[in-house]
């Protein structure tokens, strides 16, 4: 008896369907990617982690520099604002440290999004403190309005009244510091040497710097490596 050809042409199409299909799912399944922060435990921030560096000469409780609302916390800075304390030579900023979680070792991912003003320029926005080679193990700066790792830009556009994501992962272990902007590829740098570690974001005037400059941060997470646990300080 013979096959009719439309029969025959049926069942090359359900045998091709079914042959697409598994290479779709096989490409799926060597395509993914375990969540960004899988492995990792969420660590509690609140208001008593944030300290504040500022200029001195400035009222915190009425301070002009600083402002939170709607989940949001601005920092502003005048580029001839005095430093955070009087005796100190370094240049002024109004940044916030996550205090309370210092740590040594271990592998650490800071998360964030980040608004920076317009002309906003010359000025640190978020940094990894302690290090050998420098006090950073880790800077990221605001150039002209570009993103950048110290003078290297991270981005090929300026950032400028965006909001961008910030993930940033020290493995201090293996001395590396690695970042993914708006969920691209991370790019991996290398930190300063071992210290005692801890993140820090806003606004410090550079050599460089604009006479304002200003940045927005909201969502803000610290997590740590669920096996490093015992290496917080």
């Amino acid at each position: 008896m013979e096959r009719n050809g439309a029969v025959d042409f049926f069942i090359f199409c359900v045998l091709l369907n079914c042959l697409v299909e598994k290479i779709i799912n096989f490409k799926a399944f060597m395509s993914h990617q375990p969540p960004p922060t899988q492995g990792f435990t969420q660590l509690q921030i609140t208001r008593e982690n944030l300290g504040l560096l500022k200029p001195y000469d400035i009222d915190q409780i009425h301070s002009w520099r600083t402002n939170s609302s709607n989940g949001v916390l601005s920092t502003w800075l005048f580029k001839d604002d005095k430093p955070y304390f009087p005796e100190s030579n370094t240049n002024p900023r109004t940044e916030f440290f996550i205090r309370g979680y210092d740590y040594t070792g271990g592998v650490w991912r800071f998360e964030a999004e980040m608004y920076a003003g317009s002309n906003t320029t010359g000025v640190s926005v978020m940094q990894i403190s302690g290090g050998v080679q420098r006090d950073m193990a880790f800077m990221l700066q605001i150039n002209d309005g570009y993103l950048t790792h110290y003078n290297d830009p991270v981005l090929p556009k300026r950032i400028y009244n965006q909001w961008i994501s910030l993930n940033v992962v020290h493995n201090a272990n293996e001395r590396k510091v690695g970042l993914s902007v708006n969920g691209q590829e991370e790019q991996v740098f290398p930190d300063a040497g071992p210290g005692v570690h801890f993140f820090k974001f806003g606004v410090q005037a550079l050599a460089n710097s604009s006479p304002t400059m200003e940045t927005r941060w909201r969502n803000i997470r610290l997590w740590r490596l669920r096996m490093e646990l015992d290496s917080i300080l």
